[in-house]
């Protein structure tokens, strides 16, 4: 078990330098991640080292309890890439610095309690694992069991509130939404709160050893590692590569009840329906919002929040529901009877067919496939 901890640091330091080095555009987020695998790789490596020093008779003592501080940065440290790609111009904040009071009072406690003991006195804590009846333990274990499972939790809200801005936005989202990370998240949560909470039940029931239980939970890593590394090696920066010249974040307030219209708002409106149904800009897959409130000689504000205001609808959904329309009205034409209905969709602005089926179900409550047997 302890040389798969061996090869997920490896693996950990290996994806770190093909970010760093081998990466052609680099961003923030590219850095912050080679950070976290750098650091999963320093962990795994001290871990490892936990191993062979127990099965080795402890060569190298000055290494023990090295390793369990420096778990309550891996939280951390994913929040960061994560808000490094929800947010434009990420900046860090003195404010961020309460990240790290944990692995700072964890280092402290253990320089305390463990660092600075004598060799025979921190190995023979270490073989009788005497360290589980400091009182410190269940206070610092409690922090490593529950710190992930807040961040990855927090995490999901900043993914879920970065994809409810992109559709003020954008028309097509599979290729700048984070659901790759979201599932990443989902999975680790899960894994976490059954293998971490093996740590958390032996506060009150030890069943297995420390180490066993530490090994369990670090060979889960080195899956992760893999997957993180490459989805996290081959995602771009939405805002490196799209000019985006307002806030994502920027709250849009909701639809009041009734609102009284003046003229050029209703003149405005107007514009923008006669465009839609003219013009069809819709029928371009990549229309965004930027795009379009250049073509209507408006700024990407107004547009937005006539959108979001007037007609109830963001960006994403209001350019969705012409394509859907147009699919079904170039469902009923005879020139295309012998179209599958994703040429169809495709023609009418939609770019993949897992969007489409989703787009037009949520929309109308069949299937495009039920809806041209409809037709016949």
């Amino acid at each position: 078990m302890k040389y798969l901890l061996l090869f997920g640091a490896f693996e950990a330091f290996t994806f770190a330098l093909l970010l760093l080095f081998f990466k052609k555009q680099k961003f923030l987020p590219d850095k912050i991640l080679a950070l976290f695998f750098l650091l999963l790789s320093l962990t795994m490596s001290l871990a490892f080292m936990e191993g062979y020093n127990r099965e080795n008779n402890y060569p190298y003592p000055f290494l023990l309890f090295t390793a369990p501080p420096f778990l309550l940065l891996h939280g951390p440290l994913l929040w960061f890439y994560i808000k490094s790609f929800t947010i434009r111009e990420f900046r860090f904040k003195p404010i961020y610095l309460l990240h790290f009071l944990p692995f700072l009072a964890m280092l402290a406690e253990h320089s305390i309690e463990l660092f600075f003991l004598p060799a025979a006195e921190k190995i023979d804590i270490a073989s009788n694992e005497e360290f589980v009846h400091f009182l410190s333990y269940p206070v610092f274990m409690t922090l490593i069991v529950v710190s992930p499972l807040i961040y990855f939790s927090w995490g999901l809200m900043l993914i879920k509130k970065y994809n409810g801005h992109l559709k003020n936005y954008f028309s097509k989202l599979n290729d700048i939404n984070l659901n790759w990370l979201r599932i990443l998240l989902i999975a680790s949560i899960t894994f976490y709160f059954i293998v971490n909470g093996t740590f958390f039940v032996s506060l009150f029931k030890p069943f297995e050893s420390f180490y066993e239980m530490q090994f369990m939970s670090f060979a889960f890593s080195t899956i992760y590692v893999l997957f993180l590394g490459l989805y996290g090696h081959k995602q771009v920066n939405l805002f490196a590569n799209h000019s985006i010249p307002f806030d994502l974040e920027q709250i849009v307030p909701e639809p009041p009840s009734q609102k009284n219209l003046d003229e050029s708002e209703k003149r405005f409106i107007e514009t923008l329906l006669s465009s839609m149904e003219n013009e069809k800009p819709f029928l371009n897959p990549d229309v965004n919002l930027a795009t379009l409130s250049s073509a209507l000689k408006t700024s990407p504000d107004r547009l937005s929040n006539t959108l979001n205001n007037n007609l109830n609808m963001n960006f994403y959904d209001f350019i969705n529901h012409y394509r859907i329309e147009e699919f079904k009205k170039e469902c009923r034409l005879e020139k295309n009877k012998n179209y599958t209905f994703i040429a169809i969709a495709y023609n009418c602005g939609f770019n993949s067919k897992a969007t489409f089926n989703r787009v037009f179900k949520n929309a109308t409550g069949l299937t495009p496939k039920e809806f041209k047997q409809s037709l016949n």
